[in-house]
């Protein structure tokens, strides 16, 4: 529906482009299990930093802390997301 220009500059993607498109079209989710998983948090609350990887229209992988909630928009149901790039982890607690 919507993306701001914070999301733009990291992922490398314009506006124009996003709009319309879904995240599997871009293939933005190195694991598609990972975007699965998050629907279904979703289903029982918030979801609150949870660590995936996030591909850029570059082709490069970002590991990112995301949140998301569910909101209705317009009478239709949305996802409500927010995501922070992260520096350095401890890949095992990585999904």
């Amino acid at each position: 529906m919507d993306v701001n220009a914070a999301f733009e500059c990291r992922y490398g993607y314009s506006r124009a482009e996003l709009i319309g498109h879904t995240v599997y079209e871009l293939k933005m989710w190195e694991d598609t299990a990972d975007r699965s998983l998050m629907l279904s948090q979703l289903q029982k609350g918030s979801v609150r930093n949870v660590m995936t990887r996030l591909r850029a229209k570059s082709g490069e992988l970002k590991l990112t802390a995301y949140s998301a909630d569910r909101v209705r928009f317009d009478g239709l149901d949305c996802v409500l997301a927010v995501s922070e790039d992260v520096a350095q982890y401890d890949q095992r607690h990585a999904n």
